[in-house]
């Protein structure tokens, strides 16, 4: 959802595809089209220019149709044969396969956090556990299908 509003703020033209119960939720979020990926078959409409997959159940391999050209896809959740893989066969292609990867930087954070207090960007909370409730939390995520954070609270 944050990546969604990012995008948005930046100008882009925004689809997303997601289960029924967060068609909702992504269109609030601002993007332009929302598609339900158990509707088959699937229209995935114009290519475009970046595809960021974060639930990994969109592989490259069927992605890289939809790219213009010269786009990019975006894998957030990499495994290391992926990583790997893309390294080399990226020098081959020039639709580019390419891995999130991310460091935190306090300025970044900042702008980010700022972003949130303006009202510009909105977190959505699911649910808030316990600490002590960590393993329930977890678990929760790692069913899927939760529209917004999981949240543990510390002591």
């Amino acid at each position: 959802m944050v990546a969604i509003q990012l995008a948005k703020l930046r100008g882009a033209h925004v689809t997303s595809v997601s289960g029924a119960s967060g068609l909702e939720a992504v269109r609030a979020a601002g993007a332009d089209v929302a598609l339900d990926y158990r509707r088959q078959p699937l229209d995935l409409g114009p290519p475009y220019d970046v595809i960021v997959n974060f639930s990994s159940a969109f592989p490259y391999e069927r992605a890289r149709r939809h790219l213009t050209p010269a786009g990019r896809f975006i894998e957030a959740s990499p495994t290391i044969p992926k990583f790997l893989g893309s390294m080399i066969a990226n020098n081959f292609r020039a639709r580019k396969h390419l891995m999130l990867q991310t460091t935190a930087r306090t300025a970044a954070l900042q702008d980010l956090a700022a972003l949130v207090v303006q009202g510009k960007v909105r977190v959505e909370v699911a649910r808030v556990y316990a600490f002590e409730e960590v393993a329930a939390a977890y678990a929760e995520f790692e069913k899927g299908g939760t529209v917004g954070k999981i949240v543990a609270r510390g002591p």
